[in-house]
């Protein structure tokens, strides 16, 4: 490698010198310091001479344009006779001096050869999602070294074209590339002016207004655009470079008030640069690659020298640059800190590359925020961007569609009935064209389009910009904006638009589609019935309804209304004829009449029983594993519609016939009913004689007909809960081995059903779950049975078959899976728990706690969801406390603290009557009667309970636990609860300290 310096040594003290020689080695040292070995002829011809006065001069590599400073020249090696050996000389990197005086420096440029980047503090996060980088980030933005390079030496170039074409595709990254790659290093030695189009102002108008307020007073009496350039130059004394972006919007979103707009501006431009008195700056027109045509064919027209540069997408090599720019540069290593896995960066270069259709820059972006932001979770000091980190996120999807569905998903929780309707899809597509570009729309225009949803628009859209599906792009607080976060999630949003089928999807489809060819006034083409109901249905979700549409939706209604009228007259008619006719037939067909009648009441009273069963199954028979009943107002409700269920289900027994198969079926599932509802009811006995006869129909039937896989699949579940009854029975008497053998005989009958169904429909979710609820079922038997191997293995297949299903939809009246799965960890973790495994007991439980959670936020209106969840969280806090994980322990009794005293806070009418009362409470004078005795009554009955099940149970850590809170609260109790528990208290006070003696 050839280097070179430059200066006036004592030997040429008036015309300078330039001495030149080559590096010998780059990674030398110096007295301990670094430095470069540097030989030159010049100084081997003296035989070491020294050369005076060069000390500091710039060690320079390369050439022309491309020549970079890497060191200043320091001295001579010398001998012990002060001279230098022959040829010799070093250099200190600039490295090290900017090491030593970086503050007093600009940054050195990674794009060698260029200025350096201007010192600013670094910013807090590196990344930035869908946003672009601005000059702010210029010394994070990686990716584009090469790329500034080329368009920084064509602006640089005297002889080069005034005005540069920079096109590329969407999503390329453009502006960050002008903003945080190209402006800063072009500011030393030029004026530069950055603009996007405003579509409230022509292109000619913003270049106007910008080079007066460049120009000062020099430019404001000027109209001539040259003029203004060169009044900006010669105030700033440097030549100026202006910026244009995004001037394709000019087609995507024209200014109704200036139709030609592009060629206003070029018209304009051309004679700036054609005189000889020309500006010394450039014009930089920058947008979309599918406009080039139209903007290169206003340049030609009007005569205008341009050039043009095309930035391509993201290559290998940028990919990796981006992915480990942080750890290039000291001052970024010690300011992050951030560590990047090996070959991490090669493999996410390989996946991203592998889809060359989608936009890589963006894509990239998301990737690199979502995984510095885990790495800084993880260790904020220390970040490290790992292969664990990224699977992760590629399970999740790292592709823009992905994004956008994850995104919206997350809205679902704070906008629920916004995503449900399709309204925040519509909201999002108003921030687009029919041409599949981003639009920018002001609050009013906003307002104005969903008027009928204006109070809750503001929040929702501030939802939006902190998801990343918006930015705000207000001018200010008066002129208040939004647009999409980046122009290419606009045709994926159309995508989804059209393919939606929420109802304001539909309803605006179906508008649309009907309502240009409706006449006022004419009944054809207006909505029929259920037509109607899907618009007025959908009518919430989307903007809001044009006159014409108001007025056909009020044509259409009053339409069904009249035809409803003309249907209950001709019912009437129909209803006198048929009393005539069956006057004159009634003593013919009375027999068959009064049969039939029979039959369809009988039908009937079945589908009712079954409709009531289900509902109560639905609500009550979900949560088999709770411990806390609902409201006894709820649970009498469900109680009553059980007693219901059973009316019409006996009844039917009553009427059935015996020679009619679908009758047998029906009475078959009839028995299985009448077993749900007595086990839901607390009638073990009567369930268990129901179960059994519905074990003997279905399996008469699958006998018959083996080819009915629907027969085999409810004998499987008359046996499961027959087992399941016969468990639950056992746990309530002592010794009660012959119902835990006939229990552990249904669970196998039925896994035995269910394992051939799974084996023959291995897609069928339903199967697949029903298998699995067996296996748990069976799980908890063989764990009362002290069978822990057993019930591991049950525990963990029911686990295998359902992780899969987590996120599975069930029918509107069946369990989902996840919350089977979640009763399969619990269970899972309460057994290793156990037998003293408490790392993986630790884990369970936090699976269980992470898809409870799931199913909360799924069904909020489910109470069971909630309150098990706090179950969990008390499970999980003592866990932790038995592994010595105080912080654990803490953050999850907290949590459950907090979720349990939310679940049982009144009613916003009874919370006010109890602030009320409470405040009379502390104004009056001390009754003597505590002002919480009834809550800590209960939680003192509690306490004494919870302490006789962990002394059965031999966890004398936990019964402790109990008694001494039992304690805390008895001076705040009243006669007689005070006396009775205070009895409690002593008496387990006793029969821990015998234990203790006894040990």
């Amino acid at each position: 490698m050839e280097w070179e310096t430059f200066g006036f040594p004592d030997a040429e003290s008036v015309d300078g010198m330039v001495m030149k020689g080559r590096v010998t080695n780059r990674l030398g040292t110096l007295e301990g310091n670094p430095a470069f070995q540097l030989f030159t002829d010049e100084a081997a011809a003296g035989q070491g001479t020294k050369v005076r006065g060069l000390s500091g001069g710039p060690v320079l590599v390369g050439s022309g344009s491309r020549q970079a400073v890497v060191g200043l020249l320091r001295f001579s090696l010398m001998e012990e006779h002060f001279q230098t050996v022959a040829g010799t000389l070093y250099a200190c990197p600039i490295a090290s001096v900017v090491e030593k005086a970086g503050k007093l420096l600009p940054l050195p440029d990674p794009c060698v050869g260029l200025p350096g980047l201007p010192r600013q503090p670094l910013p807090a996060e590196p990344f930035r999602h869908l946003a672009w980088f601005t000059a702010k980030e210029a010394e994070v933005f990686f990716g584009r070294n090469r790329e500034i390079r080329q368009m920084y030496d064509r602006l640089m170039d005297e002889g080069g074209p005034p005005v540069v074409l920079l096109y590329g595709q969407a999503g390329v990254g453009k502006s960050s590339f002008l903003d945080a790659g190209l402006l800063p290093r072009l500011q030393w030695k030029h004026q530069i002016y950055y603009v996007r189009r405003d579509q409230g102002k022509s292109l000619l108008e913003t270049l106007h207004e910008s080079l007066n307020d460049l120009g000062g007073q020099t430019a404001q009496s000027s109209e001539s655009l040259a003029a203004l350039w060169i009044a900006a130059e010669k105030r700033c004394g440097k030549p100026l470079i202006v910026f244009l972006d995004q001037i394709e919007e000019v087609y995507t979103h024209p200014n109704p008030e200036c139709p030609s707009e592009l060629d206003e501006l070029a018209e304009e431009i051309g004679p700036v640069f054609a005189t000889r008195t020309a500006p010394g700056g450039r014009l930089v027109l920058s947008f979309r690659k599918e406009w080039f045509p139209e903007v290169q064919k206003q340049m030609e027209v009007n005569g205008i020298s341009y050039g043009k540069v095309f930035l391509e997408g993201l290559d290998r090599a940028a990919v990796i640059e981006a992915i480990l720019g942080l750890t290039q540069t000291e001052r970024l290593r010690q300011f992050y800190g951030l560590k990047v896995e090996p070959e991490l960066a090669n493999t996410i270069a390989n996946d991203l590359l592998a889809d060359r259709h989608s936009p890589i820059a963006p894509t990239l972006q998301i990737l690199l925020t979502k995984l510095w932001r885990k790495a800084v979770a993880e260790s904020r000091s220390t970040p490290e961007m790992t292969w664990e980190q990224y699977l992760t996120l590629k399970k999740e999807g790292l592709l823009l569609g992905d994004f956008l569905d994850q995104q919206l998903e997350s809205l679902r929780s704070t906008a629920y009935e916004w995503v449900e309707s399709g309204l925040a899809l519509d909201v999002l597509a108003f921030h687009t064209t029919r041409s599949r570009t981003a639009e920018e729309r002001n609050l009013q225009e906003l307002l104005t389009t969903y008027r009928h949803r204006a109070r809750e628009l503001p929040k929702s859209l501030q939802e939006m910009q902190s998801l990343y599906l918006l930015a705000d792009t207000s001018r200010d607080n008066e002129h208040r904006a939004t647009r999409l976060c980046h122009d290419t999630i606009a045709p994926l949003i159309r995508d989804r638009l059209e393919a939606s089928e929420h109802p304001g999807q539909r309803a605006r489809r179906i508008l649309e589609s009907r309502v240009p060819d409706w006449t006022e006034g004419s009944e054809s083409g207006l909505l029929d019935e259920e037509l109607l109901k899907a618009v007025e249905a959908g009518v919430p979700g989307m903007r809001a309804l044009t006159p014409q549409e108001e007025a056909f939706i009020r044509a259409s209604r009053n339409l069904q209304q009249k035809r409803q009228r003309h249907r209950t007259i001709l019912l009437a008619l129909g209803a006198a004829a048929v009393v005539l006719i069956a006057v004159t037939a009634i003593v013919a067909g009375v027999q068959a009449a009064r049969a039939t009648r029979e039959k369809n009441i009988a039908w009937g009273n079945l589908q009712l029983a079954k409709r009531a069963v289900d509902e109560s199954l639905s609500s009550a028979g979900r949560q088999q594993a709770r411990d806390a009943p609902d409201a006894p107002q709820l649970e009498q409700f469900r109680k009553d519609l059980l007693l219901k269920a059973d009316d019409f289900y006996s009844n039917f027994l009553t009427k059935r016939s015996e020679n009619d198969p679908a009758f047998q079926a029906e009475s078959a599932l009839v028995h299985s009913k009448l077993g749900d509802i007595d086990r839901l009811l607390g009638k073990r006995e009567e369930a268990v004689e129901q179960y059994r006869a519905a074990v003997a129909g279905f399996g008469e039937l699958s006998r018959r007909d083996r080819a009915n896989a629907g027969y085999r699949q409810a004998l499987a579940y008359a046996h499961n809960w027959l087992g399941e009854t016969l468990r639950g029975w056992a746990e309530e008497a002592k010794n009660a081995s012959s119902q835990r053998d006939q229990a552990a005989e249904e669970y196998n009958e039925a896994l035995s059903l269910q394992q051939q169904l799974h084996d023959e429909s291995p897609n069928n979710v339903e199967y697949q779950q029903e298998l699995a609820r067996t296996y748990d079922n069976r799980g908890i038997l063989r764990s009362d049975e002290n069978d822990t191997k057993g019930a591991e293995e049950d525990f963990r297949e029911a686990i295998r078959l359902l992780e899969p299903l987590r996120d599975a939809k069930p029918s509107e009246s069946e369990i989902p899976p996840a919350h089977d799965l979640v009763l399969a960890y619990n269970n899972l973790s309460a057994l290793l728990s156990g037998e003293n495994n408490t790392p993986e007991a630790q884990g369970f439980a936090e699976h269980a706690i992470d898809t409870q959670e799931q199913l909360v936020n799924e069904y909020p209106e489910n109470l069971g969801y909630r309150e098990e969840l706090e179950v969990f969280r008390n499970n999980l806090s003592f866990l932790a406390l038995q592994a010595g994980d105080m912080e654990k322990a803490r953050q999850e009794n907290d949590a459950a603290l907090d979720s349990i005293e939310r679940l049982v806070t009144p009613a916003p009418y009874l919370e006010k009557q109890r602030a009320e009362a409470h405040m009379l409470y502390l104004y009056l004078d001390p009754s003597g009667h505590p002002e919480f005795h009834v809550l800590y009554a209960a939680l003192g009955d509690q306490y004494a309970n919870l302490a006789q099940t962990y002394l059965s149970s031999g966890d004398r850590f936990a019964a402790g636990l109990a008694v001494k809170s039992l304690g805390r609260i008895l001076p705040d109790l009243v006669e007689p609860e005070r006396t009775r528990l205070s009895k409690s208290y002593g008496s387990l006070q006793r029969e821990l300290a015998s234990e203790e003696a006894q040990k």
